[in-house]
This record gives C-alpha cells, sequence and structure tokens, in this order.
C-alpha cells in the first residue's frame, strides 16, 4: 500500500495536466495510525466532488467506553463526531481553483440527531474498533488543468489536521462530547416510554419551539421559552 508521501509526489507530478489525469490518485494510502480512500474520482471541476474516506485506527481515536455502551450513545457519538468534521474542514477550507475545486466537506446535518453514514463506528458496543469518516473533495484545478501542489497540500497538510481534530478524542472537548451523547440516550428514551404512558409527544420545560423561519432551524431570537403553567403555556 502506497502512503501519504507517495501521494504528494503523485499529486505533484500531476500539476498542470489535464484534468482527466486525476483519475490515477484512486486507491488507498496509508499515514501513520489511519487511512485515506479515495473510492472515486470526478471527472470534471465542475462535477460532483470526489468521493473520499479515512479508516482511523481505535488506538488513534482513543474513544473512551462509555461513549459506545449502547445504541444510543453510538448515535451521539457519530452525530458529534460529523460535526466536528465538518467544522474543522470549514475552518481550514480555502479557495483553490475554479468551480468546486478546494473544498473537504462532509454532508452537514440538521439539528435532527439521525442514523448517518458520513461517520462510522465499527467498534461495536463497548469494543475498541475502527472508525470510519466518509466525505467528499473538490480537486483543485485552474480550468481544466490540474492544481496539484494545491491538491497535495489538501491531502498531505489539511486532512491530517481535520482527522486529528475531530476524529480523536484528546483534540476534543470530552464534556461537551459526553454531555451530547448522554442527552441523545435521554431523548431515545423518553421517545421510548411515549406510547406505554398513552402520549404521542413530549415537551421539555423551557424549550424554545419558535424557528426562526421556515428554513433556518435556529431559535427564534426573543422567544418565549415553554412554560406550562403561564396562561398561554
Amino acid at each position: 500500500m502506497q502512503n501519504l508521501e507517495d501521494l504528494w509526489d503523485i499529486l505533484s507530478g500531476l500539476d498542470g495536466q489535464s484534468y482527466g489525469a486525476y483519475k490515477s490518485i484512486r486507491g488507498d494510502y496509508q499515514a501513520e495510525s489511519w487511512t485515506l480512500y479515495i473510492d472515486k474520482v470526478q471527472g470534471d471541476p465542475f462535477a460532483a466532488p470526489s468521493l473520499c474516506r479515512v479508516l482511523v485506527e481505535a488506538d488513534y481515536a482513543q474513544l473512551p467506553g462509555e461513549l459506545s455502551a449502547s445504541e444510543s450513545r453510538i448515535l451521539g457519538l457519530t452525530d458529534f463526531l460529523t460535526r466536528q468534521f465538518g467544522q474543522v474542514a470549514r475552518q481550514l477550507g480555502q479557495s483553490r481553483g475554479s468551480g468546486g475545486s478546494g473544498r473537504i466537506e462532509m454532508a452537514r446535518p440538521s439539528q435532527a440527531v439521525l442514523v448517518r453514514t458520513s461517520v462510522i463506528w465499527h467498534g461495536g458496543l463497548k469494543a475498541g474498533g475502527p472508525l470510519e469518516a466518509r466525505f467528499t473533495v473538490g480537486l483543485p484545478a485552474q480550468g481544466r488543468r490540474i492544481l496539484g501542489r494545491q491538491a497535495a497540500a489538501m491531502f498531505c497538510e489539511d486532512l491530517p489536521e481535520i482527522v486529528a481534530r475531530s476524529l480523536c478524542y484528546p483534540a476534543l472537548d470530552g464534556n461537551q462530547l459526553l454531555a451530547h451523547v448522554k442527552t441523545v440516550e435521554d431523548s431515545r428514551w423518553l421517545r421510548g416510554e411515549l406510547k406505554s404512558r398513552g402520549l404521542v409527544a413530549f415537551v421539555p420545560d423551557g424549550a424554545v419551539l419558535a424557528r426562526r423561519s421556515g428554513v433556518d432551524e435556529r431559535p427564534l431570537e426573543d422567544a418565549i421559552a415553554f412554560n406550562p403553567q403561564s396562561p398561554c403555556g
């Protein structure tokens, strides 16, 4: 298997060639504690971006067992890591070439916590195992000429930093992550109790239900928090 240094050399050698030459980078590349898979390479800078993923070894991710102690906790964990990966990628993102060039992106989730395939925990309940993150890369070009050195910087400099800051537990806010996981666990338990209690929904005290608009999920500014004791609660 080739490594990231090999990928750097390959991409640097492609600099200035026609965009179709990017097809040659499809394959697997080993980093120190994770593996990059370039599964599908786009044929044009204006086409849908290339499909990539990383498989991170458990010893590198260092995720505590309590975060994967139940299916609900695994859901919360992968949701948190999806949001973290996307946030770090946006922070490091920069304009590189034309079209959709120069972007490393992961599907941005809504406020809802759902089962997704953006981040997958392969460890099972409480067991150590690899962590998989799936994302897209807009391979950089100027017109239809490859910007190979900029692509090399994306894969060999930006991506390792994204992995280190979003998929490695020591770099995360452990308290925030655990709180997120426990909140998801609690909400799923509460939903599971509704039917047996003859209920259809629950609203916690103090919830801000109003949203800014039909396409903006953020809470409405200056909205009145839900209070079941108030006359209009």
